[in-house]
């Protein structure tokens, strides 16, 4: 990745998107996790199949319906790169010879932001670069800060308007070779019953400039390879809701109807229940100006996790007819774009939606 000394006026306002690389995960062993409100939705994918060639077929077609959406949006895009051994092989060789799809080179210290972009850095273009610990452009004229919001599941952002949870998972940033302090803290918070939390760093985004609005963490429900069950606050507002520009530049969150919140033990269901939490999104809603929109149900796991292109355009995952109207009732019908194929497994397996797969990095970072 180049790194250029300057970033000029025009230069800062430009990205590329990016989607993923097209590595899946096909363990059928994998930790179970998902919004507590979406298990329902999510538990028969699971139970559809184990075989790992399968799950391996499943996710590649839902990829290919992600790719396919955005050449339908008329989007230039380039896919990441890294850890290619991970690629199947001949896959690569397909969509660089045959469909001739760009790529770009990503780093190879993580291969989670190689596979979601979104996770790789947060651009709030001409104000503030998030960035990763493991990254470290040299540029003049923007403020650079390594946050846990580089990670961009974790912050939803439109215009002046910044979207965070009240706390943050610091398990989630322990670096993925780092086994022994991963188990070490997952066994502490296993015999205590409370999950470790840390108090949202937002002061950078203030300094932005931003407007923030602190939501109430999401609850998810994991089930361990062992076969116990636990409930934890999520991180990742994109899991439980999705912000919306409208043609009037007016904002919109669409939220999970059955979103849960507040975890006192882990082993414990939840304190506050869906009509508790959706008062608590309501009241940050209205501080931003921002309209509240909860859809009577979701019809496919992770169906908020729609990604906006910034120039209003919208791929939401197929199968979702409510989702689809409402979407289509706010950016209008000629600005929704739906995928031919559901993405249902993604979210089922790798606790990921469309938004997590598509990036928009700064082009003079790659």
């Amino acid at each position: 990745m180049s790194k250029r000394a300057k970033i000029n006026a025009e230069d800062a306002a430009r990205t590329q998107v990016v989607l993923g690389a097209p590595i899946f995960s096909n363990d059928p062993n994998a930790t179970f996790q998902m919004p507590l409100g979406q298990k329902n939705l999510a538990e028969p994918m699971r139970l559809q199949t184990r075989n790992p060639q399968e799950l391996y077929r499943l996710l590649a077609l839902e990829y290919v319906a992600i790719m396919t959406g955005l050449v339908r949006m008329r989007v230039s895009f380039q896919v990441a790169l890294s850890h290619r051994h991970l690629i199947a092989p001949g896959l690569l060789e397909k969509l660089t010879t045959f469909l001739r799809v760009p790529t770009v080179n990503f780093p190879e210290e993580d291969p989670q932001a190689s596979i979601y972009p979104r996770d790789f850095v947060t651009w709030i273009p001409g104000k503030l670069l998030l960035v990763p610990p493991y990254l470290k452009p040299q540029v003049k004229g923007v403020s650079v800060v390594k946050s846990p919001y580089a990670v961009g599941g974790r912050i939803l952002q439109r215009q002046d308007v910044a979207l965070v949870n009240e706390l943050f998972d610091p398990l989630e940033d322990i670096p993925e070779d780092d086994h022994l302090g991963f188990s070490l803290a997952c066994r502490e918070t296993c015999a205590d019953g409370i999950y470790p939390l840390s108090a949202a760093p937002i002061q950078p985004l203030r300094q932005a400039g931003l407007r923030v609005g602190l939501l109430p963490n999401g609850i998810v429900k994991i089930e361990l390879p062992d076969g116990s069950i636990i409930y934890a606050p999520d991180d990742h507002p994109d899991r439980f809701c999705g912000l919306l520009e409208d043609r009037r530049g007016k904002l919109h969150l669409i939220v999970d109807p059955q979103i849960y919140s507040g975890v006192d033990d882990i082993y414990a269901p939840p304190r506050f229940g869906p009509p508790e939490t959706l008062r608590r999104y309501q009241e940050v809603c209205e501080e931003l100006g921002i309209t509240l929109h909860v859809p009577s149900r979701l019809m496919i796991p992770a169906s908020v996790c729609f990604w906006q292109a910034p120039d209003l355009r919208v791929l939401l995952t197929g199968g979702d007819i409510e989702m689809a109207g409402l979407v289509a009732s706010i950016v209008g019908d000629e600005n929704l774009v739906t995928t031919k194929t559901p993405i249902m497994h993604q979210p089922a397996w790798n606790k990921a939606g469309i938004r997590c797969l598509i990036g928009e990095i700064p082009s003079w970072l790659l």
